[in-house]
């Protein structure tokens, strides 16, 4: 750990690394979620269905995921110095050629190719912020990189409507691949000025065998499997429900692509208040993240089940209660990874204890996006709208079970 960064005051180098990473998850963000912001214009205006339109959103979820299991790994021999700028600056050079792009074949191969270059960025992030930061500061650097997805998801939206105004969603696409090139290059320069100040240090995993006895049993004292299984139901409403709602809006509730991608664009903002509603209750729960995140889930089951009740009432109570669901998953996330993983700093593999709960997110996000087109196709958006009721449920239980679990093993 960096005594530079870690003891007295903060000062200039800490806030450059904190910048720099701010400044490459909102990047990150912008980039992976223009495909779901333009979604409702694409079926309006391209041969694209949903069902492709799903698939490739499946195919960034499932690499994604499967990218955070390596990376994560890697991160903790490699560093993020090379890892996140390489990450950012191939997927502009992808989203810059997914513009004239009319293959259905060749998108869901790109937005596969994305979701791996991408997910370089979160185990390698965590882990420099980790090694060089105090636990408290390191808390607050990495709850603004959950900040920062929200503000880049919000770009993301912002941009599609901007292209839908214009009639043309090739504009959000070479936008976005501007700012990912741009901002990795940007990464660099402050990463290697950094290591030229002996500001940062990285503590290298060169152990031959990465799954040790004692990392079995830290895990078992840390609750750790209950925390995949909520990590997993998390992902799939943070990212997988997310990722239909601009469509949901558009058929469901009749608007047009360009107010449908509007108003998703409010929802970042929503997550942002949720995220810092999170952390009151945290403060008030002395630190307890596993009672948290199980009142978020059980806010989100909820929000969830009054939108179905009131569907057919009020198409501004459904958003409402949508953002209120979606705004307590963004919060569940920001503790997973900003409070829960921190108890992993010490193992020296932090960033591939985040990579595997991220690989569950996606993993199961990715499965959820594909399920969920081919249930809207097949029987509608009802009984959909039932099932994320269920899965915030089982949310609420596996954070609970996890807290008996961390608090029963303390005491032994």
């Amino acid at each position: 750990m960096n005594r530079h960064l870690k003891k007295g005051k903060v000062g200039l180098n800490t806030w450059l690394l904190a910048t720099s990473c701010f400044l490459a998850y909102t990047s990150c963000y912008a980039g992976r979620s223009i495909l779901s912001a333009i979604m409702p214009q694409m079926i309006a205006e391209t041969h694209f269905t949903r069902g492709d339109l799903g698939t490739m959103g499946s195919a960034f979820f499932l690499t994604y995921g499967a990218g955070q299991l390596v990376n994560g790994v890697l991160g903790d021999r490699i560093g993020a110095k090379h890892m996140v700028p390489f990450g950012l600056f191939f997927t502009g050079i992808l989203l810059a050629l997914f513009s004239p792009l009319e293959s259905t074949s060749l998108g869901v191969l790109l937005w596969a190719f994305c979701g791996l270059l991408l997910s370089m960025l979160w185990g390698p992030l965590s882990k420099v912020i980790a090694e060089n930061t105090s636990t408290e500061v390191g808390t607050a650097i990495l709850t603004s990189l959950n900040v920062a997805s929200i503000l880049g998801t919000s770009s993301a939206y912002m941009t599609a409507a901007y292209g839908a105004s214009r009639g043309s969603f090739r504009i959000a696409f070479l936008a976005s691949a501007v700012v990912l090139t741009a901002t990795a290059l940007i990464w660099y320069v402050i990463l290697t000025y950094l290591e030229k100040q002996n500001a940062i240090t990285s503590r290298k995993d060169d152990s031959a065998i990465w799954f040790t006895k004692e990392l079995a049993a830290e895990l078992v004292r840390k609750a750790f499997l209950p925390m995949l299984l909520v990590s997993m139901v998390n992902g799939i409403i943070r990212n997988a429900v997310a990722f239909w709602i601009p469509t949901f809006l558009s058929e469901r509730l009749g608007f047009s692509p360009a107010l449908s991608a509007s108003i998703s664009g409010g929802l970042p903002l929503v997550n942002l208040a949720g995220t810092f509603l999170g952390l009151v209750i945290l403060k008030k729960l002395r630190g307890n993240e596993f009672r948290t995140i199980g009142i978020l889930f059980g806010a989100s089951t909820a929000a969830f089940t009054l939108a179905i009740l009131f569907s057919k009432l009020s198409a501004l109570l459904v958003v409402f209660m949508l953002f209120v669901a979606c705004g307590a998953m963004s919060s569940a996330c920001n503790l997973i990874f900003a409070s829960y993983c921190l108890r992993f700093k010490d193992t020296g593999r932090m960033s591939a204890v985040t990579g595997l709960l991220n690989f569950s997110a996606y993993a199961a996000s990715a499965l959820a996006s594909a399920g969920f087109g081919a249930v809207i196709s097949s029987f509608g958006w009802s009984p959909l709208t039932l099932s994320w009721v269920l899965l915030s449920l089982v949310g609420a239980w596996s954070a609970f079970i996890s807290e008996k679990v961390f608090f029963r093993k303390k005491v032994h």
